[in-house]
């Protein structure tokens, strides 16, 4: 390991020219297996699309209060976890993340759903889908219940 020390006035600080570590990045995520040192662990970029779990009060305050709107599931992946809904009345699709959908069952194209929205990062141009209910299933299609792991 190579430490340098730089002086700057009074201050002196240590310059590591190893791999950065989590403590260096602790928004990071781990992509390597455990049996590698956490020293030479290499780190991913957190997504830029914040779940309900980590968006922030004023976010979902802005949420709460956008309209309510209806529209049909175009395409949603169980495995990728995303997919777009069409709102009536409107031409652009809207991003619809899985950890938005407030139902027991796993939307499917098709599917008649109601939900807010808000801007979605990180240049805030496109909408995604928030408070995502179902409230009409295709009849044509079976559903299955988020606990049901047997098509996934």
């Amino acid at each position: 390991s190579l430490i340098v020390k730089m002086s700057t006035s009074n201050i002196s600080l240590p310059v590591d020219t190893e791999t950065p570590t989590k403590e260096d990045v602790p928004f990071a995520v781990p992509l390597s297996p455990k049996h590698i040192s956490t020293r030479h662990r290499q780190f991913s970029i957190p997504s830029p699309i914040p779940c309900r779990r980590t968006r922030t009060t004023s976010v979902s305050k802005m949420a709460a209060e956008s309209d309510l709107l209806n529209g049909t599931v175009v395409s949603f992946c169980r495995e990728k976890g995303h997919g777009f809904v069409k709102p009536d009345n409107e031409e652009r699709n809207v991003f619809l993340h899985i950890s938005d959908i407030e139902d027991e069952y796993v939307v499917q194209t098709g599917d008649r759903v109601e939900f807010r929205t808000i801007p979605m990062p990180p240049k805030c141009v496109e909408r995604m889908a928030v408070e995502v209910r179902l409230i009409e299933l295709d009849k044509h299609k079976p559903h299955q219940r988020w606990d049901n792991k047997s098509d996934f």
